[in-house]
């Protein structure tokens, strides 16, 4: 097996699953990262899929981050 270089003991993970009708709007993976960033949150790590975008982020900014895309796009 591959040798792990990084364990990162205090991370969580947002699973972001959208239609995918958005695979046709330029930019939308961009405003959904943006939203964040704007928030001052670090994301760790990002994978994603055809309707689906996992964001690896610290535990500490897992409830901002929920709220700021909570907020943005569903309410």
């Amino acid at each position: 097996g591959e040798a792990v270089e990084h364990k990162h003991r205090r991370a969580a993970a947002i699973c972001v699953r959208f239609s995918s009708d958005y695979l046709a709007t330029p930019g939308f993976l961009h405003h959904v990262l943006q939203q964040l960033a704007l928030q001052g949150i670090n994301l760790l790590e990002i994978s994603s899929t055809a309707n689906e975008l996992v964001l690896y982020l610290e535990k500490g900014t897992v409830e901002l981050a929920f709220r700021t895309l909570y907020e943005r796009f569903m309410a």
